[in-house]
């Protein structure tokens, strides 16, 4: 008000063209006025709606600022519980670590228990073939005597000289012997090997018969028979057999195309794990073999 006095102060001092100039220019700044007051109105209306949907949003903030303390809360309780869940495997760990070994042993522990398992088997067999043949073999004791042991040593009974080998150099040598007589080597007499199965390696004796002499003669690969020497220290046996080797002759042989032979001694020697009367258990190198008497 006191602007619009003060322009018409100014207007009554004015030339009157001028101030008619004024005055039209004043109504359409007036009609303009008009116009703009109802869209500041509307302004007006779109900051209050404005203002209440950020108080609205304000308020939604706070919740959800709520929510997030809450989610943190159960985020610590979770952390703290996976801190035990990790101790817990970590202790899980080591007690897996301490058993692996015991199930490693006890691995080991149920394949022997198979192999004996299997040992056993093929001495059952062997022993349900060969019992037919018992008979034979006790009235075949006296045409063996070339080899140095009596049916003594073949009829022993089974609690005579049981012992563990290597537990001294002589089996028998804690037995009693009976008055007069002479208690032969366990080792005396025929073996039949029974494990690995006949079909399995046929290099391996299938039969052998050691004499006290420390002759022997096995039967090999179902093939001629072959003679040998063998000796016993403690726990250990050694084989000795000879076999020929081709060699270019010399002199006239050699013209003809002819070869001679060398004597060459093939050496084996094995570890005696268990002996008595009727069965007998060696090994060589990592290969065991099971023999029992017929």
């Amino acid at each position: 008000m006191k602007r619009t006095l003060f322009l018409l102060v100014c207007m009554s001092m004015l030339p009157g063209c001028i101030a008619w100039e004024i005055r039209d220019e004043m109504r359409v700044t007036n009609q303009h006025l008009c116009e703009v007051k109802p869209m500041l109105v509307q302004t007006l209306l779109n900051i209050e709606d404005t203002n209440d949907k950020i108080d609205q949003t304000n308020a939604r903030l706070v919740e959800v600022h709520g929510t997030l303390s809450e989610t943190y809360a159960q985020l610590v309780v979770v952390h703290a519980s996976l801190g035990k869940t990790h101790e817990h495997l970590t202790a899980m760990d080591t007690a897996l670590g301490r058993t692996n070994p015991k199930l490693l042993d006890l691995d080991a522990g149920l394949e022997r228990l198979r192999v004996l398992d299997q040992v056993n088997t093929s001495i059952r067999d062997v022993h349900g073939a060969l019992r037919p043949l018992s008979s034979a073999m006790g009235s075949l004791g006296g045409a063996i005597s070339f080899l140095g042991f009596g049916d003594s040593a073949m009829d022993a009974p089974p609690e005579q000289g049981v012992q563990a080998a290597g537990e001294g150099p002589d089996v028998n040598e804690h037995a009693t012997p009976a008055a007069g007589a002479r208690r032969p080597d366990p080792l005396l007499g025929t073996w039949v090997m029974v494990y690995p199965p006949p079909e399995g390696d046929r290099s391996l004796a299938k039969i052998m018969v050691l004499s006290a002499d420390g002759k022997f003669v096995a039967a090999v690969g179902g093939g001629s028979p072959k003679e040998g020497a063998w000796s016993r220290d403690g726990k250990f046996v050694t084989f000795e057999v000879g076999s020929d080797r081709p060699q270019p002759a010399s002199g006239g042989a050699a013209n003809t195309g002819q070869t001679a032979s060398a004597q060459e001694t093939v050496t084996e020697r094995v570890e005696l794990l268990t002996l008595n009367a009727r069965t007998l258990t060696v090994r060589s190198g990592e290969t065991i073999r099971v023999y029992a008497k017929p």
